[in-house]
């Protein structure tokens, strides 16, 4: 989860825009979800590994139909590799698997998320 974090405060801080999770209100609420085990919506995290490195790692909450992404990330050093598609075709594999038959990307346009529309 820390990695994931830092993935996602890096462009924040790149841009010297305000980084979300600098808000102590904001980093404990993605703590306590990623540490829910309710079996009516728990926290998950996914990571997609290269060998022992991670690549790719998203954390959402999950129903027991939907699964409702709220903040993927990728090591921007592997970009080229499509790392963060890759994690999300697998989620939905895994995820329609068990039982989910909606993956919900949010609001907003973004190329990954067209690609992955039906």
């Amino acid at each position: 989860m820390r990695t994931l974090i830092d993935w996602k405060s890096a462009p924040y801080r790149r841009t010297g825009r305000g980084d979300p999770f600098d808000r102590q209100w904001i980093a404990d609420l993605v703590h306590l979800l990623a540490d829910t085990t309710s079996p009516d919506c728990p926290g998950i995290l996914s990571v997609l590994y290269a060998a022992d490195r991670p690549v790719a790692a998203h954390f959402g909450l999950r129903s027991r139909t939907v699964l409702s992404c709220w903040l993927p990330s990728y090591d921007r050093t592997v970009a080229t590799f499509s790392p963060g598609r890759i994690l999300c075709l697998r989620m939905i594999e895994a995820a329609a698997a068990s039982g989910v038959r909606l993956v919900d990307f949010g609001r907003g346009e973004a190329a990954y998320k067209n690609s992955f529309k039906t």
